[in-house]
C-alpha cells in the first residue's frame, strides 16, 4: 500500500492504481479453493500444476511486455485486468503460494523476474512469459549469459528482497513519469532491501544527473560501478557525467574501460572521441570519432567535430565533407 501511495503522487498515475480494495479477500477465496484441490496431493509437480493453472488457466492471466506500466506490476491490478509484467504476474503467484504455505520464492535475473517452487527435493521455475511453463535454470543462464561468478546467481530471494525488486520497478515508473523525488526514494529503498543491487544505484545516478546534482550523480554511479564493474552502461553514464563536469581525463578512463567490455559500442567510441577532442588530443579524437561515425552515420555531432579537427589541420576538403554531413 505504501508503494501504491507513492506512485499515486505522480499526476500521470493518480487514480489509475487505486486502493487494494477487495484484493486480499479475493486471494483468500482463491487460496481456499486451491486448498481443496491440493487436499491429499503429495506429488510436487501436481502441486505446481494446480498453482499455476489457478493463475494462467482459471484466471487466464496473460503476459504484457509493458514492464514499466504500473498497472502491470501491482498484483491487484494484474488480477483485475487479466494481464501483467513478469514481475506483476510472479508476485500474484507468490502471494497465492504463500497463502497456501507452499515453498515458493521470487528469483531475479537481468531485467526479469520469476517464481520458483523449491521444496529441497524438487524445484520448478514458473515462467510467467510462457503461461507458467516450468523452465530449467540452464535456460536462464544461457539466455542472460550468466557465469558462475555473476551477481545474478538465480538464488531464492527473501521476502524483503522481493519487495526491493518491486520498489525498483516502481522507481522506474516514477522516473519515466518525471516524478524524480519519488523515484529516488524507491531506488533508495531498493538498494537497502537487496544487497548489491547496482541497478538501483545506477538509476539513482541518472536521476541525480537529470536534476543537475552532479556530485550526487557521480557518487551514486561510482557506487554502482564498485558493486558491479560490468554493469551495462555504467562506464558510458560516468563518462557522460565527467564530460559535463569537464573532467576529461576521468571521462577518457571510463570510456576506455567501457570499450573493454563492449569494443564495438558506437556510443562509447563517440564519447571517447569527444573526451579526446575537448582534452586537446585531436589525433586520438579523430580515430574514435571516425569509428563512431562509421557505425552510426547519423551521429551529426561526430561529423561536426571531425569537420573542426580537419579544419584546424588545414584539410579543407575533409572539413567541408564532414561539415555537410553534420547539417
Amino acid at each position: 500500500q505504501a508503494l501504491i501511495d507513492q506512485i499515486s503522487e505522480a499526476p500521470q498515475f493518480k487514480g489509475r492504481i487505486g486502493p487494494l480494495g477487495p484484493f486480499s479477500a479475493t486471494l483468500d477465496s482463491m487460496s481456499l479453493a486451491l486448498s481443496a484441490r491440493l487436499l491429499g496431493v503429495s506429488d510436487p509437480q501436481q502441486t505446481v500444476d494446480i498453482l499455476r493453472n489457478a493463475v494462467f488457466k482459471d484466471r487466464q492471466i496473460e503476459y504484457s511486455r509493458e514492464e514499466n506500466d504500473p498497472a502491470n506490476i501491482f498484483p491487484h491490478l494484474v488480477l483485475k485486468r487479466g494481464s501483467g509484467s513478469c514481475l506483476g504476474i510472479s508476485l500474484l503467484v507468490l502471494m497465492l503460494g504463500e497463502r497456501l504455505n507452499l515453498p515458493v520464492y521470487g528469483v531475479l535475473a537481468p531485467g526479469h523476474f520469476f517464481v520458483r517452487f523449491d521444496n529441497g527435493a524438487y524445484r520448478c521455475n514458473i515462467e510467467s512469459t510462457r503461461m507458467g511453463a516450468c523452465i530449467d535454470d540452464s535456460v536462464y543462464q544461457a539466455r542472460f549469459a550468466l557465469s558462475t561468478t555473476s551477481w545474478y546467481n538465480l538464488r531464492n530471494l527473501e521476502p524483503r528482497e522481493v519487495t526491493a525488486v518491486l520498489q525498483f520497478a516502481v522507481g522506474n515508473c516514477l522516473r519515466q513519469a518525471g516524478a524524480f523525488s519519488g523515484a529516488l526514494r524507491c531506488y533508495g529503498w531498493a538498494s537497502e532491501g537487496l544487497r548489491g543491487y547496482a541497478e538501483a544505484w545506477g538509476n539513482m545516478g541518472v536521476v541525480y544527473d537529470t536534476l543537475g546534482q552532479r556530485d550526487k550523480a557521480v557518487a551514486a554511479l561510482l557506487k554502482a560501478k564498485a558493486l558491479r564493474p560490468d554493469l551495462p552502461d555504467i562506464n558510458r553514464n560516468l563518462g557522460t557525467l565527467f564530460l559535463k563536469t569537464r573532467d576529461f581525463d576521468e571521462a577518457i578512463i571510463e570510456y576506455q574501460q567501457g570499450l573493454l567490455f563492449n569494443p564495438k559500442d558506437a556510443d562509447l567510441h563517440f564519447g571517447l572521441g569527444c573526451a579526446y577532442y575537448y582534452n586537446n588530443e585531436p589525433d586520438r579524437a579523430e580515430n574514435e570519432l571516425l569509428e563512431a561515425y562509421g557505425k552510426r552515420p547519423y551521429l551529426k555531432t561526430a561529423a561536426a567535430l571531425l569537420a573542426d579537427i580537419y579544419k584546424k589541420n588545414g584539410d579543407r576538403e575533409k572539413s567541408d565533407f564532414y561539415k555537410k554531413l553534420s547539417q
